[in-house]
């Protein structure tokens, strides 16, 4: 089944939004910007109520906690919607042109698999108990 993305962008931030659209446009993806939490309108209130961070780690900004706010929007929308899988971007990326065939079938991810991430790097990563390798495809490039 074709993968759903969804890009996330600043209300202010329009250039970035008609990239992204023109991306979309030019790969034939099914991308849907959601509007990003600004993090510069949060107050302390805001911030306080969903970071409570512990002595001596790091203290997230309310722009890091805008992002974090984001992104979970998106996440539930790909939960709650009818597709097994969506795929979520920020929006200062540019798609290289073998992205179409990473967004065009989602039978590349394996049989329980809840999350992918797809970075430029070809490390292994550790979140949480779950361990997930870098999923790797030759020739492709994101």
């Amino acid at each position: 089944m074709r993968i759903s993305g969804f890009f996330i962008n600043l209300q202010k931030s329009t250039a970035r939004a008609d990239h992204m659209r023109s991306e979309s446009i030019r790969l034939d993806l099914r991308l849907s910007r959601e509007v990003a939490v600004d993090g510069k309108g949060l107050t302390l209130e805001d911030v306080t109520s969903i970071h409570n961070p512990v002595k001596g780690l790091h203290q997230m900004s309310a722009q890091e906690i805008g992002c974090f706010l984001s992104h979970r929007k998106v996440w539930k929308r790909i939960a709650e919607g009818k597709n097994a899988f969506g795929a979520v971007f920020e929006d200062d990326l540019t798609f290289s042109n073998d992205a179409r065939y990473l967004m065009s079938n989602d039978g590349w991810i394996p049989p329980n698999v809840d999350i992918v991430k797809i970075e430029t790097l070809l490390e292994k990563y550790f979140y949480s108990h779950l361990f997930l390798k870098s999923f790797q495809v030759e020739d492709w490039a994101i």
